[in-house]
């Protein structure tokens, strides 16, 4: 009697999911880190946000963060970015405050 077919990654057609070295799924983007940053900016201002403190609030290892973005610096443009949008779209749509 053969046993069932074994499920293989390169077959799956599902969402990739990836452990973290805390043994949780972690799926990251860049839209989650820069959503991140801001609440973390909003909360706690410039001068407390390091990138060690937005991987533990995103629940994965520092160096993590790097595969979506260069620099801190990268982050803080992107969030920057991310804000000034809200005010343009606010200020082209009053409807929408």
């Amino acid at each position: 009697m053969r046993s069932p077919a074994q499920t293989s990654i390169w077959l799956d057609s599902g969402k990739a999911e990836h452990s973290s070295a805390r043994g949780r799924v972690a799926i990251l983007g860049q839209g989650q880190i820069v959503a991140v940053t801001v609440r973390m900016l909003d909360a706690d201002g410039f001068v407390d946000f390091s990138m060690r403190k937005l991987a533990t609030e995103l629940n994965v290892t520092p160096m993590a963060i790097y595969w979506h973005v260069d620099s801190k610096n990268d982050v803080l443009e992107l969030a920057l970015d991310a804000v000034h949008g809200e005010f343009t779209q606010q200020a082209l749509h009053p409807s929408l405050q």
